[in-house]
């Protein structure tokens, strides 16, 4: 029994130091407003569109290692220039270190 108490202990301290290493940031945190806005701008290289990046809602960066890389998933509201309309887009982004180019892993519009 004690041997099963310990390894819970273990376990949950395990998974509290995971989760802490995502962490929720200010929406005007300069990595994440970067983020966004870069994310933007890759979406429409990729897609020939034309959004244009108004402002960050949430934004979230998750570290592996001081210095190396890190995930950043950002909610942004972006206008499609085209249509004159606004919406909501979630974008996942990969820094695999911060002297290689960042990755868009995702990028979705929500639904309004």
């Amino acid at each position: 029994m004690l041997w099963f108490k310990i390894q819970l202990i273990v376990l949950v301290t395990l998974a509290l130091v995971c989760l802490s290493s995502a962490k929720s940031h200010d929406t005007d945190d300069g990595n994440i407003v970067m983020a966004g806005r870069w994310a933007v701008g890759e979406y429409n290289k990729k897609n020939q569109a034309n959004l244009v990046f108004e402002y960050v809602i949430k934004g979230d960066m998750q570290y592996r290692y001081k210095g190396d890389g890190g995930k950043y998933t950002v909610i942004v509201q972006a206008t499609d220039s085209d249509k004159k309309v606004s919406n909501q887009y979630s974008a996942k982004v990969h820094e695999p270190d911060i002297s290689q180019d960042m990755i868009l892993t995702s990028f979705q519009k929500l639904s309004s």
